[in-house]
């Protein structure tokens, strides 16, 4: 096995970089290249592919873009942090803890992931400290704009005595009895630090050295509100870091000591969050995801993030009680954590510091003061999220709750909202007497809790639940509807492509078919049928199902794209997908595209092909789109020697979509759903002010230079969904 001794190095050069950084000083050059496309060019074992990683990270820097970009609304920017922040948070817990874990299979790891993990661990290290740099350039700029906008942030030394007088009053109020200081002496271990919590690592000392030093650590909790807006005057605002309301109040907090002097220090752990769920049989299924779930506040730490002006030997014995080494991945920072509490930064200043409201555009084929299933049982409808109202599929489940010739009810559930009008519908519809079945997918990582819940509270109702199967991960948005009609049953399905979310859906790019057909029907009822007898055999003639038959649909597909371009005919294949990481498909991809097949690609996230001249895939027209709303639908689209095939999906271009999970995409049948989706790829490809070019040789290029003028897709968007639902 390699030496770690380079990934020290390795990290003790990032430190080195992050501090010059905040402090003004001046990098040593032997650390980086000033190379602008390092990201590329470094990690370059494997010329067909970019490790997922590094792909990952290229995405991040999307977001933190429209931080950067001044044309964004100034309170939306700081949003656009806080996502960059909360996106990297998981990416540690996830992605760098399975990079290291993969370091110690040696030479086997490059068989599994195709690429030398130390190189890629050495790659993130140095790209993440790059764009932490990037970071807190932006972070500083925007707190100056606000400044500017007289909206002003203070911290605890900067507030008059009106104000302090009241963030004291607050404290005592809403803050004090939400802690608990925790003491430690240096030879003692500490609590076991929480995730998404911040911690104040506290010093308290006496100036006349009549009394010992003591230490304390102070959880402040993630549901604690993080931005505290004080009172002030009306043409103003002005916002405090909770953290500093406690640093101000840490004599009172500790007046039993007597001590003079207190300091306090923002530290944040990162810890391994992959949940191991042994094969034990003595376990059901939602005991192995309690306990895993348990397991993961005790992981192996992966991130540590302090304050860099922590004193080096409280760090240093920090570190020691945390299990924190050199090799794992140290970022000394700003006075403030876990930036993520971003996304809810308070709704203060102008209006125009703020995307305008946007209000959903009813569907004109989904009547308000009609029959839904009427609607849908004339033709197939789609909705399209934000842009069409959520609430018109929340509509269609309380029909079906209360319509008496509705027999039966059976959804699928990976993420849902905190207070879910889905969840009402389904117990509403199990008190009419309609039976329920629920497929809750315990390992959406992250909402593993909730749905342990959400599971419990319908089992309480008589709910049928089922804890998805054994081995593969439910990641398919299906709803089955069965109604008495004319003596026999008949079938009504939803299949979309992101989650029964309503707290989502205003913020998410989403689809959903909406249809009767009975075909469609008839498999998306097979695969209910799976979920509750796994042993069943399946056969898909219409839907790509995985893990039965989308690859090899998918590669069916493109081979008759081949075919066509060799032939001499028009070939053409686009899709629009979250992520592009199956090396399979890429190289279908790139034979597609070397072939003549006019090969245009649309990801928002991870792009693991190699587009651009000089590299195998220079054939390939590849582009992302990151703005307002997070693009998340996927559709894939092939020519097919004139007779177009439309999809919509589930599932992105990963192995695990193909081989351990349950996803779906369906075929697009009706025409005027068909044009739809034509033309909406073709805004997305016109769109030059938030399209970058998915190219090795520009990482993250906007497609226009100055992206400030010309279309902008989700604006062109908005237009035709207008166009095809008039009021």
């Amino acid at each position: 096995m390699r030496s770690s001794g380079r990934l020290v190095s390795w990290a003790l050069a990032c430190r080195n970089l992050i501090l010059s950084n905040e402090t003004g000083a001046r990098p040593d050059a032997t650390a980086f290249s000033s190379d602008e496309h390092f990201v590329i060019t470094y990690c370059d074992d494997n010329p067909r592919y970019l490790p997922k990683e590094l792909s990952w990270l290229l995405f991040n820097q999307r977001v933190l873009q429209e931080a950067s970009d001044p044309s964004v609304p100034l309170i939306e920017r700081i949003r656009f942090l806080g996502i960059y922040s909360s996106n990297l948070d998981e990416f540690f817990r996830v992605r760098v803890a399975t990079l290291r874990r993969l370091c110690q299979l040696g030479d086997r790891a490059r068989s599994y992931i195709g690429h030398d993990p130390h190189r890629v661990l050495e790659a993130v290290t140095r790209t993440v400290a790059q764009l932490h740099a990037d970071y807190n350039s932006t972070y500083d700029d925007v707190i100056q704009e606000l400044h500017r906008n007289r909206i002003h942030l203070l911290n605890e030394t900067q507030l008059s005595p009106e104000q302090e007088a009241w963030v004291r009053s607050f404290f005592r109020a809403n803050v004090q009895t939400e802690l608990s200081p925790v003491l430690f002496k240096p030879g003692e271990p500490l609590p076991s630090l929480q995730e998404r919590s911040i911690y104040l690592a506290v010093r308290m000392s006496d100036s006349r050295k009549k009394r010992k030093q003591r230490y304390a650590m102070i959880e402040l909790p993630p549901d604690l509100q993080r931005f505290v807006v004080i009172p002030g005057q009306d043409d103003e605002d002005t916002l405090i870091f909770v953290d500093d309301i406690v640093r101000l109040m840490l004599p009172e907090i500790f007046a039993l000591f007597k001590q003079d002097v207190y300091e306090a220090w923002t530290v944040k752990l990162t810890r391994d969050a992959e949940l191991d769920l042994e094969d034990d049989i003595s376990l059901s299924y939602s005991a192995k995801m309690a306990e895993g779930l348990k397991r993961r506040k005790e992981g192996l730490p992966v991130r540590f993030v302090y304050d860099g002006s922590l004193p080096r030997d409280f760090l240093k014995q920090l570190m020691r009680k945390m299990g924190v080494t050199q090799e794992d991945t140290l970022l000394p920072g700003g006075r403030y954590h876990n930036r993520s509490d971003l996304i809810r930064f308070p709704q203060v200043g102008s209006r125009s510091l703020r995307y305008p409201a946007e209000a959903p555009v009813t569907h004109s084929g989904l009547p308000l003061d009609g029959s839904l299933l009427s609607a849908i049982r004339k033709r197939d409808r789609l909705l399209h999220f934000p842009y069409n109202p959520f609430q018109q599929f929340v509509m269609l489940l309380r029909e079906a709750a209360l319509d008496p010739k509705v027999q039966r009810i059976r959804i699928t559930l990976y993420r849902l909202a905190q207070n879910s009008d889905v969840i009402r519908a389904l117990i509403t519809a199990r008190r009419n007497g309609k039976r329920v079945l629920v497929v809750v997918e315990l390992q959406a990582r992250f909402d593993e809790n909730a749905n342990l819940n959400w599971a419990q509270q319908l089992q309480d109702e008589d709910i049928d639940v089922v804890f998805g199967v054994a081995g593969l991960k439910v990641h398919s948005k299906l709803v089955h509807i069965e109604r008495e009609e004319r003596g026999k049953t008949a079938g009504y399905v939803c299949i979309a492509t992101g989650n029964f979310n309503e707290d989502t859906a205003g913020a998410f790019e989403d689809m959903m078919l909406l249809s009767a057909r009975p075909e469609l029907v008839h498999e998306v009822s097979q695969l209910f049928e799976f979920f509750t007898k796994p042993y069943l055999q399946l056969k898909f003639h219409h839907l790509l199902a995985s893990p039965w038959n989308t690859r090899e649909a998918l590669g069916l597909l493109i081979a008759k794209e081949i075919s066509e371009a060799r032939a001499g005919r028009r070939a053409e294949i686009h899709l629009k997908l979250n992520n592009l990481g199956d090396y399979a498909l890429i190289d279908q991809l790139y034979e597609a595209a070397e072939a003549g097949v006019r090969v245009r690609l649309n990801v928002r996230g991870m792009f693991c092909a190699r587009a651009g001249k000089d590299t195998v895939g220079r054939q390939i027209q590849a582009m992302a789109v990151v703005d307002r709303y997070l693009e998340h639908s996927r559709i894939y689209s092939f020519h097919n020697g004139g007779s177009p095939r439309y999809y919509i999906g589930s599932g992105d271009f990963l192995p695990r979509n193909f081989e351990r999970r349950v996803e779906t995409a369906v075929p697009i049948m009706d025409p005027g759903i068909q044009a739809y989706l034509q033309e909406l790829l073709e805004i997305y490809w016109k769109d030059s002010r938030k399209a970058r070019l998915l190219d090795t040789e520009q990482p993250n290029s906007y497609r226009d230079g100055d992206h400030q003028s010309g279309l902008r897709a989700q604006e062109e968007i908005r237009n035709l969904v207008m166009r095809t639902h008039p009021a």
